[in-house]
């Protein structure tokens, strides 16, 4: 069922217009005095924003009480009040531009603080929340509080100056550990938070228990993840929303996501949001229906075609604007570890070919800002039901054999099947363990029809559009990679039948380059300049075009991937492919 997709939307967000009919209103002001407090309000519980972001700490405060949202600031302008609500249970956003003060005011009032130390975090957090790795970073800032919190209950920290001492020493390797970007940014927190704590002890600084509450609540405030709206809303997106050079452009938002998420029936059938809230609403999306359908469809290119067009011209456009889609940098962003698959001596390459371009399909979902579980996978059971459904016993499989297992039956997920290692040194009944794989089914699109030119084409505008590709072919890639101006390259020598995967776009003097993704551990070693994964080697377009004319070439791209929300054991992650 195709789900229609309403485009009356307008929404101000640093220059960008979005529409939307027939949902509540943001009730406040349209102007403001300088330092004055305002206040705006919704008839809904709302997670709320405010563009332009402050970059520079201390330009505004603001706080925020469910239903309403509190501004101050001394600084002269314009902003947009932006609230992420729930309307018959589907994510909207609100939005409301007002002008604070002008340059004839006078007599600016100090910019208040919040009262409430949950506020107070959120506020003086706000730019570290968009350094690179923030969500990692957070998490161990918040364990040392955490952590001087419980030795006080305990009984093993006994006095005040001791939990402000053993602070210190938990603090100090944390924040060495971070990047240089954020170091900074957490040292003047932290340094502030100090003079906060200090004052809501001023009157009892040596109370332990009163430590303790204050110790536990900045440990649950720094992880809480429900006022966590930039990640919600993606990185990627925010940074480009950000982009000054962009910020005077009018791009239809709509226009540009509504392709990707309702064109030809291939999206999931039942009750989806629309594919602009999707992106931009902040609130939980937990009841996501990723897994609505009982086997994602497998699409006709013809259909396909248009839907990565679109997609890729909005990439580029990220791309101009700064943003990097590389799938383990979005890894690096999002605190997953990156590994190079290895098939060892097994002909499982279609199979490790299949599963690396749906996880990085996974990746890319989370960088546009839908909350799915990164769950690590097993890339041999969908190849061996691929298999046995083609009634093949040769040695490999084809690609069309892989599509078929991952589509029907799903990927395996490590935590309930095991590892590929052992997988491949017992026997297992994989038929009677589908149940597991089957939320994590894929989407996809396959290639294999096309000519050799057209295929080549179709190859690089799904990769430019953030879709991996899963490629097999005749003509062999080099081990050892070749640098052009920094960028380890590779060379096609000789012939293999081998299945591979093509997962990021760039340019390199104004020609594409595809990352190339092999499962053969490391054998590209890591980039010397910079530093991209020992799997990854960048094949420029006339090497794809050669590949695709080989006297064997097979290919599907990956649409979509389904899985499940929630939070990751990123324990089961590293090693475990």
């Amino acid at each position: 069922m195709q789900k229609s997709f309403p485009i009356s939307l307008l929404f101000v967000f640093s220059g960008i217009l979005l529409a939307q009919e027939a949902i509540p209103e943001i009730h406040g002001p349209q102007s403001s005095r300088r330092g004055n407090l305002v206040v705006f309000e919704t008839n809904e519980p709302a997670d709320w924003c405010l563009t332009p972001l402050d970059r520079s700490l201390g330009k505004w405060s603001v706080d925020t009480s469910g239903k309403m949202f509190y501004f101050a600031s001394n600084e002269p302008g314009q902003y947009t009040v932006c609230a992420a609500i729930l309307v018959d249970g589907q994510p909207k956003i609100l939005s409301r531009t007002f002008t604070n003060g002008d340059e004839t005011d006078v007599q600016p009032q100090p910019v208040p603080d919040p009262d409430d130390l949950g506020a107070w975090i959120r506020s003086k957090t706000e730019e570290i929340s968009f350094t690179k790795n923030y969500l990692t970073e957070r998490e161990a800032i918040a364990a040392c509080f955490q952590s001087i919190a419980d030795g006080i209950q305990r009984g093993a920290i006994r006095t005040a100056p001791a939990a402000r001492a053993n602070m210190r020493m938990c603090l100090a390797p944390k924040l060495l550990a971070c990047s240089t970007e954020s170091r900074k940014l957490w040292t003047q927190f932290l340094d502030s938070l100090s003079e906060e704590i200090e004052k809501r002890c001023q009157n009892q600084p040596n109370d332990l228990q009163r430590l303790r509450a204050l110790f536990g609540e900045i440990a649950e405030e720094i992880r809480n993840k429900k006022y966590d709206f930039p990640k919600r809303i993606s990185y990627f997106l925010l940074s480009y929303l950000k982009t000054l050079a962009y910020a005077s452009r009018s791009v239809s938002i709509p226009a540009l996501f509504t392709p990707m998420f309702n064109s030809s029936g291939w999206f999931p059938e039942s009750e989806c949001p629309d594919s602009l809230n999707v992106f931009l609403a902040s609130a939980p999306v937990g009841d996501y229906p990723w897994d609505e359908t009982d086997k994602p469809p497998v699409v006709h290119w013809s259909d396909f075609e248009a839907v990565v067009s679109a997609r890729a011209e909005f990439r580029d456009r990220q791309r101009q604007a700064g943003i990097c889609d590389w799938p383990w940098i979005i890894a690096e962003r999002f605190g997953i570890p990156w590994t190079d698959p290895n098939q060892g001596s097994l002909g499982t390459c279609a199979g490790f070919a299949a599963d690396t371009a749906s996880w990085c399909m996974i990746l890319q979902h989370l960088a546009d800002g839908i909350e799915l579980e990164f769950v690590p996978t097993n890339p041999y059971p969908a190849w061996v039901l691929g298999r046995e459904d083609a009634r093949y016993h040769g040695g490999g499989a084809s690609l069309s054999m892989v599509l078929n297992g991952i589509n029907r039956y799903g990927r395996f997920p490590v935590a309930k099947v095991g590892t590929y290692a052992e997988s491949i040194r017992g026997r297992t009944d994989w038929r009677k363990r589908t149940e597991d794989a089957e939320p994590f089914q894929a989407g996809c699109c396959y290639l294999g029809h096309l000519s050799s030119r057209e295929m080549f084409e179709a190859i690089v505008l799904c990769v430019r559009a953030g879709h991996p590709v899963a490629f097999g072919g005749s003509t062999a890639v080099s081990n050892t990679p070749v640098y052009l101006d920094g960028v380890k390259t590779g060379v096609l020598r000789g012939s293999w039948a081998h299945a591979t995967a093509f997962v990021a776009y760039r340019e390199i003097g104004g020609k594409p380059y595809l990352a190339h993704m092999n499962s053969w551990g490391k054998a590209y070693g890591v980039g010397k300049t910079e530093n991209d994964p020992a799997s990854i080697v960048w094949l420029g377009g006339e090497n794809i075009r050669r590949m695709c004319e080989g006297r064997y070439r097979d290919a599907f791209a990956i649409t979509y991937v389904e899985s499940t929300p929630g939070t990751v054991d990123w324990s089961l992650v590293s090693g475990q492919r």
